[in-house]
């Protein structure tokens, strides 16, 4: 299988940069799988997990959100925040997760709430990703 170049980008710098065989996101329309070869395509991305198959091995990592974009010879992806699945502190993303919910529980205006909201789906994911260890 022909290989395609990846490179994904945080505020923090490049988190993975290198030759896949594919790698598959989720969408708002569900998950898609990206390899060489295939038609552009451009698509915002939910929080969910991102699978990466490099060497016969599978790379897992919660992704929360961001845009991707391939073409025939590679794929750039852009979010604010993505951690290996080996990394992702299941205690950590608990308490957070409790504290979205407190937190929603309040009475907040728009932005605040929409701001618990994404606390809240990144939490989730995080538990969701870390117990497929």
């Amino acid at each position: 299988m022909k290989k395609i170049h990846l490179k994904i980008m945080t505020p923090n710098g490049i988190f993975f940069e290198g030759d896949v065989e594919l790698v598959t996101v989720k969408t708002s329309v569900g998950y898609i799988g990206l390899q060489h070869g295939k038609s552009p395509f451009v698509a915002s991305l939910d929080h969910a997990s991102i699978e990466i198959k490099h060497e016969k091995h599978k790379k897992i990592s919660a992704i929360s959100g961001g845009i991707v974009y391939a073409n025939p010879e590679s794929i750039n992806i852009i979010t604010d925040a993505i951690e290996n699945k080996e990394k992702i502190d299941l205690a950590r993303a608990k308490l957070a997760k409790k504290e979205a919910e407190a937190r929603l529980k309040q009475k907040l205006d728009k932005a605040e709430m929409l701001i618990a909201q994404q606390a809240l789906q990144r939490a989730v994911n995080r538990i969701n990703v870390g117990k497929e260890k």
